[in-house]
This record gives structure tokens, sequence and C-alpha cells, in this order.
């Protein structure tokens, strides 16, 4: 899945991202400058956290770091779902939505995106 960066506003294309429950999710985010992806200073730093939609919670999907890509502006989350209490709670649940945000740090500041709905979609839905 990729998630689209507009870099000036730290606006996030999207306001909600649906994947599949897995050992681990991929998220694939690109910044963009005009239209066109740019890379972030070769220093820069990011984190993805979301936590459950309905309970007041702490953050139960956690990426501390992202992998920077191959292409300019292209950094990859892989965030484990894998978590035992995480997969419980899907026994009779479709699905599970979080509120997420991605933050990175460029040049000494903190850059966060608008909260969005990460749903995580059950693998095997019982009746």
């Amino acid at each position: 899945m990729k998630l689209y960066i507009d870099r000036s506003s730290a606006e996030l294309l999207t306001t909600e991202v649906r994947v599949k429950l897995g050992t681990r999710i991929r998220l694939d985010v690109v910044f963009t400058e005009g239209g066109r992806p740019v890379a972030l200073e070769a220093g820069a730093t990011g984190r993805l956290a979301a936590k459950s939609a309905f309970i007041d919670a702490t953050y139960s999907l956690d990426a501390p770091t992202w992998t920077p890509g191959a292409s300019a502006g292209a950094y990859t989350f892989a965030v484990n779902v894998d978590d035992a209490g995480l997969i419980a709670r899907f026994t009779d649940q479709p699905e599970l939505a979080f509120i997420a945000e991605i933050e990175w740090r460029e040049g000494g500041c903190i850059y966060k995106t608008p909260t969005f709905r990460l749903i995580v979609q059950n693998r095997v839905i019982t009746e």
C-alpha cells in the first residue's frame, strides 16, 4: 500500500487505509512536492503509530523506524501485527479500526500528518 504525503503541507492524500491482517503490514510512504516524489534529508527518520479508534489506549501498532526505499522520497514501514493480544481481539470482529499518524524528523524539526483511519481486516471471519 502506498501513501503519499505532500511535503510542504504534511497532508496525507487519503483519510483511510484498509489492509488485510497478516504477520506484517507493509506501508510505503512517498513524499511529494508539486506532485513529484522528493527525497528527504539524508538523516531523516520516521515513525508510524496507531491506536484503537474505539478504546482509549496506548499505541498498539507501532513501527518506530522506516527503511528508505530505492527511489527518491520513498520509505517503507513494516508494522508487526502478530501480537497475541491484538490477534485475540479479532476472534469475533471482521475488522479493527485504528487511528494512525506518521511522524518524521528532518533537519531538527518534527512533522506529523493529520490522523487517518487504518482498518485491519481479519483473514478469517467466523460466524
